[in-house]
């Protein structure tokens, strides 16, 4: 039996359609992986981050850590619970939460360095995280 090169064309088509449809799927259970791996990721991101919130406040309770390096653990935290944030309206609330912890760092970050306990530059940072904090509220509440 003789096949004719239509036939040939045909087959050749019908095999790259299968190969291009196999490949889509693949791919797309692929990043269906990655992101379920993502958000695994984040959220023991999230709890190592409690864990450690749990801890500076208790060695800050026993004097071993000042109160801007519990702050600096709140807000590692509140910005891995950002990234595990779905809703426009809790990513708001985080922020928000943020710009406070910040505002509280940076008059903390500034009695500190006006008694000579902290470098001009760690004061400096201090008011600028708390800027870029307040540029993200502004930023997410006028998106909506």
């Amino acid at each position: 039996m003789m096949v004719s090169s239509k036939s040939c064309l045909a087959i050749a088509l019908l095999a790259v359609a299968v190969l291009l449809v196999s490949t889509r799927t693949s791919a797309q259970n692929s990043a269906e992986d990655s992101g379920a791996r993502v958000r695994e990721l984040l959220v023991e991101k999230r709890d190592v981050l409690a864990k450690y919130v749990d801890r500076t406040e208790s060695q800050f309770a026993t004097g071993e850590l000042s109160s801007v390096e519990v702050l600096d653990a709140k807000l590692a935290l509140l910005y891995a619970e950002l990234e595990l944030a779905g809703a426009s309206e809790d990513r708001v609330k985080i922020l928000r939460r943020q710009v406070e912890l910040h505002k509280t760092k940076e008059s903390q970050v500034g009695e500190l360095y006006a008694q000579g306990n902290v470098t001009f530059k760690e004061n400096v940072n201090a008011v600028v995280e708390r800027i870029d904090a307040e540029i993200a509220v502004s930023r997410a509440t006028s998106e909506k």
